[in-house]
């Protein structure tokens, strides 16, 4: 026994809807993005306090991200982060990592420190407004101290 199936018709809308439910789903997807120098552990492993340069390091990690002198010591700083974005929501930090590399007067790598985003520790900022010397004119003494200021530009001719 046989059974007569009938294709499925699907009209414009349906198509329609079907594309923008479909497109709606695929365009939240989430958006990874790395941004800085996350080196592999495997490199990191590599180095030994005492042993490399400056110019050693650099070889094995590239440019640090950015770079401090304190005393008579130079530091390195390697700043990397893996972020997930939803749509226009605020990134979610996925992975944070900061690595310290910190070298002797005489260029040898003396001490390497690892930081993540639990050894984070907030900053709050200042609301102070700093004075500044003068008279604070009101709304409408702006308004009529430019009554005249503005000249013709036919009587500079």
């Amino acid at each position: 026994m046989k059974k007569n199936r009938t294709p499925i018709k699907f009209s414009a809308r349906s198509l329609a809807a079907l594309g923008l439910i479909t497109a709606a789903v695929f365009g939240c997807s989430p958006i990874e993005d790395t941004r800085g120098n996350l080196p592999l552990a495997e490199v990191i492993e590599k180095l030994k306090p005492g042993k490399q340069s400056r110019e050693q390091v650099a070889r094995m990690l590239g440019t640090p991200s950015t770079t401090a002198t304190f005393e008579k010591q130079e530091v390195w700083y390697y700043i990397g982060e893996r972020t997930e974005t939803l749509a226009f929501f605020s990134p979610k930090i996925l992975e944070r990592k900061v690595l310290m590399i910190r070298f002797t007067k005489l260029g040898l790598l003396q001490d390497i420190a690892k930081f993540n985003a639990s050894d984070a520790k907030p900053i709050t900022l200042v609301q102070r407004i700093t004075p500044t010397k003068g008279k604070e004119l009101g709304f409408f003494e702006q308004i009529v101290g430019n009554i005249g200021r503005f000249s013709d530009p036919e009587d500079e001719k």
